[in-house]
């Protein structure tokens, strides 16, 4: 018995996974075709030496994090569709609410880390375009330099940074909780706090800054009550966010 509850409990939490995909991952590949599109245009558009000032004259930044917080809306609009119109067929998988919880938090931060992804990429490529550029100011460890000479680039992928790491981890989370955890002004205006917070301070110095402690702080505390919402409306029987 216990056996063939664990089976049905994995066969739902897959379909929960299709759903969710079916609903918004093609959109959140699209954000990202989009953002690699406008990035290499911008990129070899702009003149500048070295790479890491290329990088920042061109703005692909801001083209970024526009990606970003398009792709987090998204799968809050998309995600609340299936809410409203999907609610029974949901219902149906039987699926208890503390997995469809975590389904949907795992689900978005794959998303998110997906452009995360992307940008990586897409960085190490226009690098490599910058090395066979004429006149190009290219040194064994340009690539290496640029990625703790530049804040945004930094942020991206901190390196040996571990603090920045523990930061974009953090705040992944938060982000994906905070979609995935209910509907309701609260939800609504920390979903919008979180990610104003994380695009202002994205890029931040070398090391352990004020503003990596701050946002930090700010994620525990929400991942906490995201948490802390769920185990209320576990115990109480309601749906989080009513």
């Amino acid at each position: 018995m216990a056996e063939n509850n664990n089976r049905r409990g994995i066969s739902g939490v897959l379909s929960l996974w299709a759903l969710l995909a079916k609903g918004s991952f093609y959109k959140v590949l699209a954000v990202a075709l989009f953002m690699a599109l406008a990035e290499t245009a911008l990129f070899h558009r702009t003149p500048g030496a070295p790479f890491e000032m290329k990088i920042e004259e061109s703005r692909i930044h801001f083209v970024f994090l526009a990606a970003l917080g398009t792709a987090f809306f998204l799968l809050i609009r998309t995600n609340r569709i299936l809410d409203n119109e999907g609610r029974y067929t949901v219902m149906r998988l039987k699926v208890t609410q503390a997995k469809l919880f975590a389904t949907r938090t795992a689900y978005d931060v794959l998303c998110l880390l997906m452009l995360f992804g992307v940008q990586a990429g897409l960085v190490l490529w226009f690098a490599e375009g910058y090395r066979r550029m004429p006149g190009a100011l290219v040194g064994p460890q340009m690539e290496f330099l640029a990625f703790y000479r530049n804040g945004f680039l930094h942020g991206l992928l901190p390196m040996a940074d571990w603090g920045k790491w523990v930061r974009n981890a953090l705040m992944l989370l938060a982000l994906g909780m905070e979609e995935a955890g209910g509907v309701g002004k609260r939800y609504r205006t920390t979903q919008v706090g979180v990610f104003v917070l994380s695009a202002a301070w994205f890029a931040s110095p070398v090391g352990l800054a004020w503003q990596e402690m701050v946002c930090d702080l700010v994620y525990v505390v929400v991942i906490a009550a995201d948490l802390w919402d769920l185990h209320v409306s576990c115990t109480s029987g309601r749906i989080q966010g009513e």
